[in-house]
C-alpha cells in the first residue's frame, strides 16, 4: 500500500481498533504497550513509520526524535468545535504541528487537543472548509517543491469517515478529487528535489499583480496585456471568472507568458507561451481552443475592426441642424410641424441646444438616440429626447419652452401642448389641407425580399465586413410601399420618391437593417429601419446594428484594384448604376480579399505605406465630361478617404469640399447628400 493511501486507511480504521486507555478486552487491561497480539497491536505495528499512534517525527534537534501525542477518541467524545487557522495555529487547542519528511515530501499534522475538533479550516482570512455535519480530526498538509495539498479526515460517526483534499493555488485553496490528488502525490514522490517554486493561477477577471510582470501596449489599436510569470513561480491554470481556459495536465508543464488581446475592455484572444509549446484560445460567445492560423486570422480581423471610425460626440443645435451629422425627417401632424433628428453613423449626441439655450445635456456616458422637435410655426416649443443612460437603460425626457426658458416637464404636459397647437392650426388651415397631407401616393409595392427585375435592379457587395444588397427602382417606376415579404417596411408619403435602399444582411442572407434613401420637396433624406421581434421599426443606432451584423472571413489573397475594369473578378465586385442623377461605378473587395493597391489601367493611384493599410472601396462618379473618384482607405489604423478629379486623362488630388461642390454641379437641381450616405457605407 502506498504511503498516503496507507495513511488514509489508518485514519479510517483507527476508530474501530484503537481502544481507550481505561477499557478492558481479552480479560485484561488493554494498553498500547500490551505484548498480546491483538488487532490494536497489529495496526500499531504496521503504522510505526507514519505519524499515527506512537510514531516519531524529527525534532529541531537532529537525531532526537520526539513522540507524537495519542488522540484516539470516538466521534461522540469530540464535543467542542474550533477553527484551525493554517497561517496561525492556536496551540492552546491544537497540538504543536509535527512534520515528517519522506521521499522528499513534507507532511505536517494538526491534531486538536482533548475534546476539540475542527468545524472550520481557514488560511488567514479565507475559509477553506466548513461543515456543521462532519467533524475534522486531524488535518495535515503534504508538500513538495511548489505543490501543496491539504488533507482533511472528516467524521460523521465512528463508522462514517471520509478523506478529502485541497490544492493550494496563488488565489487560495481549491478542492481536488481524491484519486487525482493521490496520483499527483505519488508522482511527486518519484520526482527529484527541485528548487522551491510557487504554483499560481491567472484569472483574467481578477489578476493577482503580485505574481506577474504586466506589460500593457497597443497594436494597430488593439489593446494588449502581457502577463509574464515572475521567477520561482509556475503558472499552471488560467481562468476567466468561473470559466476554465487552460490547465496544465502535468507538474512539469507550465505557462511562462500569457498574451491577451482585448476588444474594448473585454478579453477576446489569448496566446499562451508554455515551457512545452504554445496554446491559442478565442472567445466567440465562449472560449474555445484554436490553431495558430485561426488565431492570426482572428487577430487580423480584430485589428481591422479596431481601425474603423469611432463614434464622435456632437452637440445638436435645433436652431441650426447640421445635415452632415444628422438625418432629419420632417412631417406635419394635423398641421403641426415636427422634425425627427437622428445622428448619422459614428455620431453620438451628448447635448441639445436651442441657439445659446440649453435644452438637454447628457451625464457621463449618456447619449441621445433620437430627438423629436415640435414647432409653433417656425419656432421650436417642445423637445422630446430619447437617450441611453450609462447602464444601458433607454429613457425619454420631455421639455417645453416656458417664458423663453427650456424646462423638463411631464409627458402629459408635452402631449397637452401638442393638442393645443393642433387646435390652433385647425382654425387656420383650409379645409382641404389635411386631405392633401394624408393623401397616399399612387404606385406599386416593391418587395425587397424578392426583387423583380421589371421593377428594380439589385446588386450584392461586401463593405467592411457587412454583406449588403443595393436595390434601385428602374427609371419610370414609382414605388408607394416597401415590403420585405409580408412585412411592412416603409409607406411613402405624398412628395416622397424612392431613390434606393441598402439592405444589411445577417449570416443567413436575410435583411435585419434597411436604409431607405428618399427624394422629398426639401431635398434628400433617409429613413433607417431595424427588424425587432418580427417587425420593422425606426433604428436609433445603425452603427451598433452594422457592427453586430459584421462577419469575419478567412484570408484568401491580396490584390490591386483596377478601376478601369468594367466587370467583377474573383477578388472584386464591380457594378455601375445611376443614383441621384449621377452614374456611379462601384468597386468592393470580396470577402477574404485585401486591396493593397489601387490603379487605373497602368497608372498607380494609391499604395500602402504600412503592412495593414488597405482599401475598402472605390466609387467613380460620372456625368457628361466630368469624372470624380472617391477612395475609402484604412491607413495607420484609421479610416480615411482620398478624392480625385480626372482632367485631360490624369487623376488629380482634390479636397472633400471640392468633391462635394462638383457633385452638386453634377446633380444640379438634386440636393447633394454627404458622400457617407452613398451605398458604399
Amino acid at each position: 500500500m502506498k504511503f498516503f493511501l496507507l495513511l488514509s486507511t489508518v485514519f479510517l480504521t483507527g476508530a474501530c481498533y484503537c481502544a481507550p486507555s481505561n477499557s478492558k478486552g481479552n480479560g485484561g487491561n488493554a494498553t498500547q504497550d500490551s505484548g498480546d497480539e491483538t488487532p490494536v497491536s497489529q495496526v500499531q505495528r504496521v503504522t510505526q513509520q507514519i505519524p499515527q499512534e506512537k510514531q516519531t517525527v524529527p525534532s529541531t534537534n537532529v537525531g532526537a526524535p520526539t513522540p507524537v501525542p495519542l488522540h484516539n477518541r470516538s466521534t461522540k467524545e469530540l464535543a467542542v468545535p474550533i477553527t484551525l487557522d493554517l497561517a496561525k495555529v492556536d496551540t492552546n487547542s491544537v497540538d504543536v504541528p509535527a512534520t515528517t519528511v519522506r521521499d522528499g515530501i513534507n507532511t505536517t499534522y494538526y491534531y486538536p487537543k482533548g475534546k476539540f475538533y475542527f468545524e472550520k479550516i481557514v488560511d488567514e482570512a479565507k475559509t477553506v472548509w466548513e461543515s456543521t455535519e462532519k467533524k475534522c480530526s486531524p488535518a495535515y498538509t503534504i508538500s513538495k517543491g511548489n505543490v501543496t495539498f491539504l488533507a482533511l479526515l472528516l467524521k460523521k460517526s465512528d463508522d462514517e469517515t471520509d478523506l478529502i483534499y485541497y490544492e493550494k493555488k496563488n488565489l487560495g485553496w481549491k478542492l481536488v478529487e481524491k484519486t487525482k490528488s493521490e496520483n499527483i502525490i505519488e508522482e511527486l514522490k518519484r520526482q527529484p528535489e527541485q528548487p522551491a517554486v510557487k504554483t499560481i493561477d491567472l484569472d483574467l477577471s481578477d489578476v493577482d499583480s503580485t505574481a506577474f510582470s504586466v506589460e500593457e501596449s497597443e497594436e494597430d489599436k488593439v489593446p494588449i496585456k502581457k502577463y509574464a510569470v515572475k521567477t520561482d513561480h509556475h503558472l499552471n491554470e488560467i481562468n476567466d471568472g468561473d470559466f476554465e481556459l487552460w490547465k496544465s495536465e502535468s507538474p512539469n508543464k507550465h505557462c511562462t507568458l500569457a498574451t491577451v488581446y482585448f476588444e474594448g475592455e473585454n478579453p477576446m484572444l489569448l496566446s499562451l507561451t508554455l515551457n512545452q509549446g504554445f496554446v491559442y484560445l478565442k472567445k466567440n460567445g465562449k472560449w474555445v481552443g484554436v490553431s495558430k492560423d485561426d488565431c492570426d486570422v482572428a487577430l487580423t480581423e480584430m485589428k481591422r475592426l479596431a481601425s474603423l471610425p469611432k463614434a464622435r460626440t456632437v452637440e445638436l443645435d435645433i436652431a441650426d441642424i447640421d445635415g452632415n451629422a444628422f438625418t432629419v425627417k420632417e412631417e406635419a401632424l394635423e398641421g403641426v410641424p415636427l422634425k425627427t433628428v437622428t445622428p448619422k453613423d459614428g455620431v453620438l449626441i451628448t447635448s441639445v441646444m436651442d441657439g445659446e439655450k440649453e435644452v438637454w445635456k447628457g451625464a457621463d456616458k449618456e447619449h441621445a438616440l433620437q430627438v423629436l422637435v415640435c414647432y409653433d410655426g417656425e419656432s421650436p416649443v417642445s423637445v422630446v429626447v430619447n437617450f441611453v443612460k450609462a447602464d444601458g437603460k433607454n429613457v425619454w425626457r420631455y421639455h417645453n419652452l416656458k417664458e423663453n426658458e427650456w424646462s423638463v416637464v411631464k409627458k402629459e404636459d408635452c402631449e397637452n401642448l401638442l393638442e393645443e397647437l393642433k387646435k390652433e392650426v385647425s382654425t387656420e388651415l383650409p379645409k382641404d389641407v389635411s386631405t392633401v397631407q394624408s393623401a397616399e401616393q399612387d404606385g406599386l409595392v416593391l418587395d425587397l425580399a424578392s426583387p423583380n427585375s421589371s421593377q428594380c435592379k439589385s446588386f450584392d457587395y461586401n463593405f467592411a465586413g457587412n454583406a449588403v444588397q443595393l436595390i434601385v427602382p428602374n427609371k419610370g417606376t414609382t414605388v408607394s410601399t416597401l415590403m420585405n415579404g409580408t412585412e411592412d417596411v416603409h409607406a411613402l408619403s405624398a412628395g416622397e420618391t424612392l431613390q434606393y435602399a441598402n439592405l444589411y444582411l445577417n449570416k443567413d442572407g436575410t435583411p435585419e437593417l434597411i436604409l431607405v434613401t428618399l427624394k422629398t420637396s426639401s431635398g434628400i433624406s433617409r429613413r433607417d429601419y431595424v427588424k425587432e421581434e418580427g417587425e420593422w421599426t425606426v433604428c436609433n443606432n445603425i452603427d451598433a446594428k452594422m457592427r453586430s451584423l459584421r462577419t469575419s472571413t478567412t484570408f484568401k489573397s491580396n490584390f490591386t484594384m483596377d478601376i478601369a475594369l468594367a466587370n467583377s473578378t474573383k477578388e472584386c465586385s464591380v457594378f455601375e448604376v445611376d443614383l441621384l442623377g449621377i452614374t456611379i461605378r462601384h468597386f468592393f473587395p470580396k470577402p477574404g480579399h485585401l486591396v493593397i493597391g489601387v490603379k487605373d489601367g497602368d497608372k498607380e493611384l494609391w499604395t500602402p505605406s504600412k503592412d495593414l493599410d488597405n482599401c475598402l472601396s472605390c466609387l467613380v462618379y460620372k456625368k457628361g465630361s466630368m469624372e470624380l473618384l472617391e477612395i475609402t482607405l484604412v491607413e495607420g489604423g484609421s479610416v480615411g478617404k482620398k478624392y480625385f478629379e480626372k482632367l485631360d486623362g490624369k487623376w488629380n488630388n482634390i479636397t472633400q469640399g471640392d468633391l462635394l461642390n462638383k457633385l452638386q454641379e453634377m446633380r444640379k437641381s438634386v440636393s447633394s447628400p454627404n458622400p457617407s450616405t452613398t451605398p458604399s457605407q
